[in-house]
């Protein structure tokens, strides 16, 4: 088992999710973080969070619209995001117009 900051808080998921983050846009708070099963989370950190190009996260669980646990593993900062279904892609799927690339709750479990 991963020893884990985020092992107080309680999860249906045996191990944290972590991602490197590969994408920021500072001026908006706004990161782009990579899972190793290739789950994209686009999210926004909290005002006097700062997340940078190639720090590692870890998420409790990936869900939509609950409160999320994050630690930056780099920085050993705590945090709290919220995501909607245009935050999390599935980049295993294809990426066609129109379609989602919402990860399935399986895929969203895998570690």
């Amino acid at each position: 088992m991963v020893d884990s900051p985020l092992a107080a808080y309680p999860s249906v998921s045996p191990t944290p999710m972590r991602a490197t983050v590969l994408k920021t846009i500072p001026a908006h708070g706004i990161a782009e973080a990579r899972t190793e099963s290739d789950i994209l989370v686009v999210l926004t950190s909290p005002t006097g969070v700062a997340v940078r190009l190639g720090d590692e996260l870890e998420f409790r669980q990936i869900q939509l619209n609950v409160p999320i646990q994050v630690v930056n593993i780099t920085t050993g900062q705590h945090f709290e995001i919220h995501l909607t279904e245009n935050d999390v892609h599935d980049l295993r799927l294809p990426a066609r117009h129109g379609h989602s690339r919402i990860p399935s709750a399986e895929r969203l479990g895998e570690d």
